[in-house]
């Protein structure tokens, strides 16, 4: 999401919204705002590998039905 989106979504949380809308796009701001963030850390970490550790720390991961069910970044890619 570019800075321009983001602008986007900050203006149109300032618009009138029922309580609920307003709580639903807060909580998509703040998932986008911090994919962006870990992008960014990845690149500045140059993370260039699956292996990477950077790269492994934003994997999440259940324990479901004793199999393990790997995803994939929080949101980020």
């Amino acid at each position: 999401m570019t800075v321009c989106q983001l602008d986007e979504l900050r203006a149109l949380v300032r618009s009138p919204l029922t309580k609920t809308g307003r709580q639903i796009l807060s909580a998509l701001i703040v998932i986008e705002v911090h994919a962006r963030d870990v992008v960014t850390n990845m690149v500045d970490q140059e993370v260039c590998n699956v292996n990477d550790f950077e790269w492994i720390s934003q994997l999440r991961s259940v324990l479901s039905s004793n199999r393990l069910c790997v995803f994939g970044l929080s949101g980020a890619i």
